[in-house]
């Protein structure tokens, strides 16, 4: 148990199922549950991603999107052996300006090479019984759990062509598991006659063909910080309570919710208006920093540790 005296950091703990999407040999797609063969295929994905010379496993973004991030390391060493753990380094380039020195505030040359940027560390663990996904976020994260899909994704093809994998899988992706609570307050009403969600204006990680993206690329230089969409019922049946439940799986799976409401008429015992607040599975913990600023790895492992021993069997 991490027991030190140091400064804390906040980190977001967040929930993801993973979607495992198979390809046959008529190159027909569809999405299969996760088993223990699946299981198998993707720890050995991940245990040859690891293998690589660094520079070998190691992305990086466009010009207009410069980030770097590698796949650091892997274990599933814990007693139980019942999910791996493991983590990414990341950064990306931002300002390079002066340093300024705290106590006497004098003004220094910084000695940093545009490409030499600090790093940050991502901690994930995944489970095998169930393909839970837990990624510790942070404001800002590089190695979100979009990016780590496509990294993923690189590889498995990578691995498939050059005859180091033998897999059916086709592709990986994580979805946020949506907290229960909320889908009970969903189905607490009889009829949802509006939806308001409120999206943080950033640039997608990589090119999207949706509304969303295109209007972030739209105003991109005009301050905005938020998109708020509000959709409204058609006729007197109401929004359909499941194709909200998947809408707002995919605008969580690529966008920062950041506020939002429901409203309808409700049944009887339930609120008649409901807040976005809480939407996804997530442990928000204050984790201590060493000299450096960075969060203790230890520590980060023991939440998710611990967050694998509590939560239920995932079903789909």
């Amino acid at each position: 148990m991490v027991d030190y005296k140091a400064k804390t950091k906040n980190r977001n703990f967040y929930v993801y199922y993973t979607e495992l999407v198979l390809e046959n040999a008529d190159k027909e797609r569809r999405s299969t549950n996760w088993s223990d063969k699946r299981c198998k295929d993707v720890q050995m994905l991940i245990s040859l991603i690891v293998e690589l010379d660094i520079k070998k496993r190691t992305k990086r973004g466009d010009e207009n999107n410069p980030w770097t991030m590698a796949l650091e390391n892997m274990q599933n060493d814990n007693i139980i052996s019942n999910f791996l753990e493991g983590y990414f380094i990341s950064t990306e380039n931002g300002i390079h300006t002066y340093l300024l020195d705290r106590e006497s505030l004098e003004r220094l040359s910084n000695p940093k090479e545009l490409t030499q940027n600090e790093t940050m560390q991502t901690a994930f663990s995944l489970r095998f019984k169930d393909g839970m996904f837990i990624l510790g976020e942070y404001q800002g994260n590089i190695a979100s759990a979009r990016r780590i899909a496509e990294y993923f994704n690189y590889f498995l093809i990578y691995f498939k062509e050059n005859g180091m994998l033998v897999t059916d899988i086709a592709e990986i992706r994580f979805h946020h598991k949506i907290d229960q609570g909320f889908i009970d307050k969903i189905n607490g009403f009889e009829r949802v006659n509006s939806v308001e969600i409120g999206l943080e204006m950033l640039i997608p990680n990589q090119p999207r063909q949706d509304a969303f993206s295109t209007l972030a690329n739209e105003v991109s230089d005009a301050n905005i910080g938020r998109i708020v969409l509000t959709l409204m019922k058609k006729d007197k049946n109401g929004i359909c309570s499941a194709k909200i439940q998947d809408w707002l799986i995919k605008c969580c799976d690529n966008w920062s919710v950041n506020r939002g409401k429901l409203k309808g008429k409700a049944c009887p015992g339930h609120q008649s208006e409901v807040s976005l607040t809480g939407i996804n599975v997530k442990k928000k913990c204050a984790l201590p920093v060493g000299t450096d600023g960075e969060v203790f790895l230890t520590a980060l492992y023991e939440v998710m540790e611990k967050m694998n021993e509590e939560i239920e069997l995932f079903v789909f």
